[in-house]
């Protein structure tokens, strides 16, 4: 559990470092350094074994999951815990992120659109403007993408299984998602960068 939590606060750090070298450009090396960043990494784990208290101090469990055929945190021993994990820790970060790519987005649009505007001449200008920002964006939205299908999956059915009722191969299916999450990005940056 708690390499998940700090694989989502690293992904979280990863968006808020885009969107600061993307949208804040002036200001990126003053916090992107080699000690800031290592503080960052560091901040990572402790957050994730923050998260991961509680199941210590009686609000959760582990137990070995039949389901899932591995150690994991017992959604039967407290609900709330596993609703919390689901919003706070999985939800959460995504919605942030999802905010972050869309300002990123935002701003994309907004340099090219100055850019392809200055030959209004052109027809085609704010044709361009549109190709060239999803052409610039595609690679972040593709990720944010294979992130949310990878993870949405497992969010739902951990919160929605208030029973214990959904069979095994639901659960297996949604754990392979979020673990071959990990090995998607590099094929993601391979396929759409260049």
């Amino acid at each position: 559990m708690t390499g998940c939590f700090c694989a989502f606060t690293s992904l979280t750090m990863l968006t808020v470092n885009r969107y600061v070298f993307i949208c804040h450009k002036h200001i990126y090396h003053k916090i992107y350094n080699n000690v800031l960043c290592i503080i960052m990494c560091i901040l990572c784990w402790v957050v994730a074994f923050l998260f991961e208290i509680p199941m210590f101090i009686g609000w959760g469990s582990y137990f070995f999951d039949q389901k899932n055929h591995q150690c994991a945190m017992n959604r039967d021993a407290s609900f709330s815990y596993a609703m919390f994990v689901s919003i706070a820790v999985i939800g959460g970060p995504v919605v942030f992120m999802a905010v972050l790519y869309v300002l990123i987005f935002r701003r994309i649009w907004v340099r090219k659109l100055g850019v392809y505007s200055l030959n209004k001449d052109d027809p085609l200008w704010l044709w361009k403007a549109r190709r060239e920002t999803v052409r610039s964006s595609k690679t972040l939205f593709v990720v944010f993408l294979v992130f949310t299908l990878c993870w949405t999956p497992y969010v739902i059915v951990t919160s929605m299984d208030m029973t214990n009722s959904f069979s095994e191969e639901t659960y297996l299916f949604t754990t392979l998602l979020v673990h071959y999450h990990s090995s998607l990005n590099c094929i993601v940056y391979i396929l759409f960068k260049r």
